[in-house]
Protein backbone atom coordinates (compact mmCIF):
# COMPACT_ATOMS: atom_id res chain seq x y z
CA UNK A 1 0.00 0.00 0.00
CA UNK A 2 1.15 3.52 -0.57
CA UNK A 3 2.29 5.35 2.56
CA UNK A 4 0.05 8.02 4.02
CA UNK A 5 1.52 11.25 5.23
CA UNK A 6 1.15 12.15 8.87
CA UNK A 7 1.87 15.55 10.37
CA UNK A 8 3.88 15.79 13.57
CA UNK A 9 4.78 19.00 15.37
CA UNK A 10 8.46 19.76 15.16
CA UNK A 11 9.13 20.56 18.80
CA UNK A 12 12.88 20.83 18.35
CA UNK A 13 12.42 23.69 15.92
CA UNK A 14 9.87 25.28 18.24
CA UNK A 15 12.21 24.97 21.22
CA UNK A 16 15.00 26.65 19.27
CA UNK A 17 12.71 29.52 18.32
CA UNK A 18 11.47 29.85 21.88
CA UNK A 19 15.05 29.86 23.08
CA UNK A 20 15.75 32.75 20.72
CA UNK A 21 12.83 34.63 22.35
CA UNK A 22 10.71 34.13 19.27
CA UNK A 23 7.20 32.87 19.83
CA UNK A 24 6.63 31.70 16.26
CA UNK A 25 4.31 28.77 15.69
CA UNK A 26 5.77 25.30 15.30
CA UNK A 27 6.36 24.21 11.73
CA UNK A 28 4.81 20.83 10.95
CA UNK A 29 7.14 18.10 9.80
CA UNK A 30 5.90 15.62 7.19
CA UNK A 31 6.61 12.00 8.04
CA UNK A 32 5.68 9.09 5.81
CA UNK A 33 3.94 6.36 7.77
CA UNK A 34 2.86 3.15 6.08
CA UNK A 35 -0.84 2.44 6.44
CA UNK A 36 -0.04 -1.04 7.78
CA UNK A 37 1.93 0.56 10.62
CA UNK A 38 -0.97 2.88 11.39
CA UNK A 39 -3.43 -0.01 11.45
CA UNK A 40 -1.03 -1.96 13.68
CA UNK A 41 -0.79 1.00 16.06
CA UNK A 42 -4.47 1.89 16.21
CA UNK A 43 -5.58 -1.71 16.69
CA UNK A 44 -3.35 -1.89 19.74
CA UNK A 45 -1.38 -4.83 18.37
CA UNK A 46 1.86 -3.22 19.52
CA UNK A 47 0.58 -3.47 23.09
CA UNK A 48 0.08 -7.24 23.05
CA UNK A 49 3.64 -7.76 24.27
CA UNK A 50 3.62 -5.03 26.91
CA UNK A 51 3.23 -5.95 30.58
CA UNK A 52 -0.13 -4.76 31.94
CA UNK A 53 1.34 -2.00 34.13
CA UNK A 54 3.26 -0.57 31.16
CA UNK A 55 0.21 -0.92 28.92
CA UNK A 56 -1.87 1.16 31.35
CA UNK A 57 0.86 3.80 31.47
CA UNK A 58 1.04 3.96 27.65
CA UNK A 59 -2.73 4.29 27.37
CA UNK A 60 -2.79 7.07 29.99
CA UNK A 61 -0.04 8.94 28.14
CA UNK A 62 -1.84 8.49 24.81
CA UNK A 63 -5.09 9.77 26.32
CA UNK A 64 -3.25 12.78 27.74
CA UNK A 65 -1.67 13.46 24.34
CA UNK A 66 -5.09 13.27 22.67
CA UNK A 67 -6.46 15.81 25.15
CA UNK A 68 -3.45 18.08 24.64
CA UNK A 69 -3.85 17.84 20.85
CA UNK A 70 -7.46 18.96 21.18
CA UNK A 71 -6.34 21.87 23.40
CA UNK A 72 -3.72 22.89 20.82
CA UNK A 73 -6.32 22.80 18.04
CA UNK A 74 -8.70 24.93 20.12
CA UNK A 75 -5.91 27.39 20.94
CA UNK A 76 -5.14 27.78 17.24
CA UNK A 77 -8.79 28.67 16.64
CA UNK A 78 -8.82 31.05 19.63
CA UNK A 79 -5.58 32.68 18.48
CA UNK A 80 -7.35 34.44 15.59
CA UNK A 81 -9.83 36.23 17.86
CA UNK A 82 -7.60 36.83 20.87
CA UNK A 83 -6.37 40.15 22.10
CA UNK A 84 -3.60 38.44 24.12
CA UNK A 85 -2.11 36.10 21.55
CA UNK A 86 1.21 35.87 23.41
CA UNK A 87 -0.41 34.07 26.34
CA UNK A 88 -2.15 31.63 24.02
CA UNK A 89 1.10 30.99 22.12
CA UNK A 90 2.92 30.32 25.40
CA UNK A 91 0.22 27.89 26.53
CA UNK A 92 0.31 26.22 23.12
CA UNK A 93 4.08 25.79 23.42
CA UNK A 94 3.62 24.26 26.87
CA UNK A 95 1.11 21.78 25.46
CA UNK A 96 3.44 20.86 22.59
CA UNK A 97 6.29 20.31 25.06
CA UNK A 98 4.04 18.07 27.17
CA UNK A 99 3.06 16.10 24.06
CA UNK A 100 6.73 15.65 23.17
CA UNK A 101 7.55 14.54 26.73
CA UNK A 102 4.68 12.05 26.79
CA UNK A 103 5.63 10.72 23.36
CA UNK A 104 9.21 10.28 24.57
CA UNK A 105 7.96 8.37 27.61
CA UNK A 106 5.87 6.10 25.36
CA UNK A 107 8.89 5.50 23.14
CA UNK A 108 11.02 4.70 26.19
CA UNK A 109 8.46 2.13 27.38
CA UNK A 110 8.37 0.46 23.97
CA UNK A 111 12.17 0.48 23.68
CA UNK A 112 12.55 -1.11 27.12
CA UNK A 113 9.94 -3.69 26.14
CA UNK A 114 11.84 -4.52 22.94
CA UNK A 115 15.01 -5.03 24.98
CA UNK A 116 13.08 -7.23 27.42
CA UNK A 117 11.64 -9.33 24.59
CA UNK A 118 15.06 -9.63 22.97
CA UNK A 119 16.55 -10.81 26.27
CA UNK A 120 13.74 -13.35 26.70
CA UNK A 121 14.45 -14.73 23.22
CA UNK A 122 18.18 -14.94 24.00
CA UNK A 123 17.55 -16.80 27.25
CA UNK A 124 15.14 -19.22 25.62
CA UNK A 125 17.62 -19.90 22.83
CA UNK A 126 20.44 -20.43 25.31
CA UNK A 127 18.28 -22.76 27.41
CA UNK A 128 17.48 -24.85 24.33
CA UNK A 129 21.18 -25.08 23.49
CA UNK A 130 22.03 -25.98 27.10
CA UNK A 131 19.37 -28.70 27.17
CA UNK A 132 20.99 -30.35 24.16
CA UNK A 133 24.37 -30.00 25.88
CA UNK A 134 22.98 -31.63 29.05
CA UNK A 135 21.74 -34.61 27.05
CA UNK A 136 25.17 -34.97 25.45
CA UNK A 137 26.92 -34.79 28.82
CA UNK A 138 24.51 -37.30 30.32
CA UNK A 139 25.14 -39.71 27.45
CA UNK A 140 28.91 -39.29 27.79
CA UNK A 141 28.62 -39.95 31.53
CA UNK A 142 26.70 -43.18 30.86
CA UNK A 143 29.03 -44.37 28.08
CA UNK A 144 32.31 -43.60 29.89
CA UNK A 145 33.86 -46.15 32.26
CA UNK A 146 36.87 -44.05 33.32
CA UNK A 147 36.04 -42.51 36.71
CA UNK A 148 37.93 -39.26 36.02
CA UNK A 149 36.00 -38.73 32.79
CA UNK A 150 32.73 -39.62 34.51
CA UNK A 151 33.46 -37.05 37.23
CA UNK A 152 34.27 -34.46 34.58
CA UNK A 153 31.01 -35.16 32.70
CA UNK A 154 28.96 -35.16 35.90
CA UNK A 155 30.51 -31.83 36.93
CA UNK A 156 29.76 -30.32 33.51
CA UNK A 157 26.22 -31.71 33.66
CA UNK A 158 25.46 -30.01 36.98
CA UNK A 159 27.11 -26.73 35.98
CA UNK A 160 25.01 -26.64 32.83
CA UNK A 161 21.89 -27.53 34.80
CA UNK A 162 22.70 -24.63 37.14
CA UNK A 163 22.94 -22.24 34.16
CA UNK A 164 19.54 -23.41 32.93
CA UNK A 165 18.00 -22.78 36.35
CA UNK A 166 19.57 -19.31 36.48
CA UNK A 167 18.23 -18.51 33.00
CA UNK A 168 14.80 -19.86 33.92
CA UNK A 169 14.67 -17.63 37.01
CA UNK A 170 15.63 -14.61 34.91
CA UNK A 171 12.96 -15.57 32.36
CA UNK A 172 10.36 -15.70 35.11
CA UNK A 173 11.40 -12.25 36.33
CA UNK A 174 11.24 -10.83 32.79
CA UNK A 175 7.82 -12.31 32.06
CA UNK A 176 6.36 -11.03 35.32
CA UNK A 177 7.41 -7.41 34.71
Amino acid sequence: MSPQEATVANTAQTSTKAHNNSFAAAQPEKINVAQDDQIFFYNGEDATTLPSSKLLKVRELQATNDSLQRQVAQMEKDLKDSSDSLTILAERERCLIMIARNTGEILKIHTENELRLRRIAELESENNRLKVEIMTQRDKFIDTHDMRQRTKHASSFFLTKSKIEKNTNELLDLTQE
